[in-house]
């Protein structure tokens, strides 16, 4: 099959409908139940040019000029300037025909155009190994890709509003966290909390189970706060946050995150969770999500599920994520190749 490889671009709109449908069919089969890719965020990457990461998207076209595959690559502007992450998609019809190779040829041509060494890029599996193993793994060891880390998908059903579950966990925890008052908002961190929130930010680089992956700690101000508030924005990601605040000296000192797509109302993915060193050992972490997931729940009467992605070395996470109810799905593998 011939194929041509060009750009997406913004004013291409029979391609980002082409693309957009590709990519939710695919997933639907590849990772069943996994919330669908929001149309807006597509059309933001196409047309926001953000201050802290850049979004490339190429199609690979046939002969019809009909897309037939896609690799999204997100570079970041700031730190990191070695790498490249890649989403690549094939069409389910056209499969197995070197689509996929050569989107990945385009790609790591322009890694190396940029100066960069690595591109790095995830594979879903299923919780027991998969043999023979996954189109996903066999494609990431062909083009010579190494397994870097693993972390496990999983979810959590929402309860009924009448349930007093939580409540009663909550009342629990908060006996552990007196010295402590749990604060909220969406979209936008208040201007009073935004350096305590740029700390915290720079504490999950560096404290977050990153395995082999080759990720570097950068330096995180009050404007890459903003730029990245920025961006979600751009791509029409609605976010909810808590915070801790420290009562006697009134900082910010844990913060947890929620995200959902614009076009998907009933889904959302649990994102950023993390508690100043000094501050560990009373509970905040799930204090804080459970502020959260009652936070989302008072705007969002459709959500239904919470996906969260945790490594599989992170116990102390995954305890907190079971104590709320979550279960697991499936697993999610980074790959790191040099290019």
């Amino acid at each position: 099959m011939q194929i041509h490889i060009t750009p997406l671009v913004a004013g291409d709109h029979p391609a980002i409908t082409q693309t957009w449908t590709l990519r939710n069919t695919a997933r639907a089969v590849d990772t069943p139940g996994f919330m669908p890719l929001c149309r807006e965020r597509l059309h933001g990457e196409l047309t926001y040019r953000a201050g802290d990461v850049r979004h490339e998207h190429l199609v690979a076209r046939g002969d019809d000029g009909t897309v037939v595959g896609h690799a999204g690559l997100t570079l970041p502007l700031h730190d990191n300037l070695h790498i490249g992450q890649l989403e690549l998609t094939v069409h389910l019809k056209y499969r197995r025909l070197g689509i996929g190779h050569a989107l990945y040829q385009h790609v790591t041509d322009r890694l190396r155009e940029l100066g960069r060494q690595r591109v790095i890029g995830r594979t879903t599996e299923p919780l027991a190994s998969a043999d023979p193993p996954t189109p996903g793994r066999a494609f990431a060891t062909a083009v010579g890709a190494e397994p870097v880390l693993e972390e496990h998908r999983h979810r959590l059903e929402l309860p009924p509003a009448s349930t007093d579950a939580w409540a009663m966990l909550r009342s629990q925890v908060q006996q552990s966290a007196t010295a402590y008052q749990v604060v909220t908002w969406r979209n936008r961190t208040p201007e009073p909390l935004l350096a305590d929130a740029a700390y915290l930010v720079r504490r999950l680089a560096t404290d977050a189970p990153h395995g082999e992956l080759d990720w570097r700690p950068g330096e995180v101000d009050l404007a890459r706060v903003r730029q990245t508030e920025d961006g979600l924005a751009a791509t029409r990601t609605h976010t909810y946050l808590a915070g801790a605040v420290h009562t006697p000296s009134g900082r910010l000192v844990g913060r947890a995150m929620l995200a959902r797509p614009h076009t998907v109302p009933d889904q959302c993915s649990q994102w950023i969770t993390i508690v100043a060193p000094p501050h560990r050992g009373h509970r905040l972490g799930l204090l804080l999500k459970l502020a959260n997931l009652a936070h989302i729940r008072a705007h969002e009467p459709q959500l239904r599920t919470v996906d969260t992605w945790t490594a599989a070395t992170n116990h102390h996470m995954r305890r907190i994520n079971q104590q709320l109810g979550f279960q697991p799905v499936d697993r999610w593998v980074v790959w790191q190749a040099q290019v």
